[in-house]
């Protein structure tokens, strides 16, 4: 009897183009990133943070025309530093728990696991609807953090040839990997001040 390992791209068919990229990373998300496997594109995954950045600047920016521009500057960098870090995070987590993923393909499929953010924009128009509005606000928020999760998980799975718990496990190790950096940081900076003052 023989056990059937789980490799990235493993999945039968060519790996998805356009629209039907688009459709499968939000609704197919395990089949598509087993799909792409190591080969995620960075080019579709860079076109997604800067429409989740759009989204963003017109939602929670001022309705000038010239400052939707600075915000959505802000608001890319924003998306641009988290995606390095959380991607550069689950890279490490990912390769200590099976040895294998390629940094190119993973940080195509993290970039594209960002687009249940679009949700921002109907979240900023309910929240000037009252208390249900905000209420209302508050939950699709929550359902895209917890879609965003998601798509995480099968990113890494696709990518890197992960189980279902070692996905989840992976998600929880880049969370702890992240948390723990600025302590790491702050604690290095003490221990230094201390070295420098005694």
């Amino acid at each position: 009897m023989t056990t059937e390992t789980f490799m990235p791209g493993d999945a039968a068919g060519p790996a998805p183009t356009g629209l039907e990229l688009v459709y499968g990373v939000l609704f197919r998300p395990t089949a598509t990133f087993a799909a792409l496997g190591s080969e995620a594109p960075l080019a579709a995954g860079a076109g997604a943070m800067l429409t989740v950045a759009a989204v963003l600047a017109f939602a929670m920016g001022p309705q000038a025309p010239h400052k939707v521009a600075i915000t959505m500057l802000i608001a890319l960098g924003w998306l641009f530093l988290t995606w390095l870090l959380m991607t550069g995070a689950l890279f490490i987590v990912g390769r200590l728990m099976v040895g294998r993923g390629e940094i190119q393909g993973l940080l195509g499929g993290t970039a594209l696991a960002f687009l249940p953010f679009i949700l921002v924009g109907p979240m900023a128009s309910f929240s000037g609807m009252g208390h249900w509005g905000k209420l209302f606000g508050a939950c699709l928020f929550v359902g895209a953090v917890l879609w965003w999760l998601r798509l995480l998980a099968a990113a890494a799975r696709g990518n890197m040839g992960l189980t279902s718990g070692q996905g989840v496990m992976a998600i929880v190790g880049m969370e702890l990997l992240l948390a723990a950096i600025p302590m790491t940081y702050t604690t290095l900076w003490f221990l230094s001040l201390l070295m420098v003052i005694g």
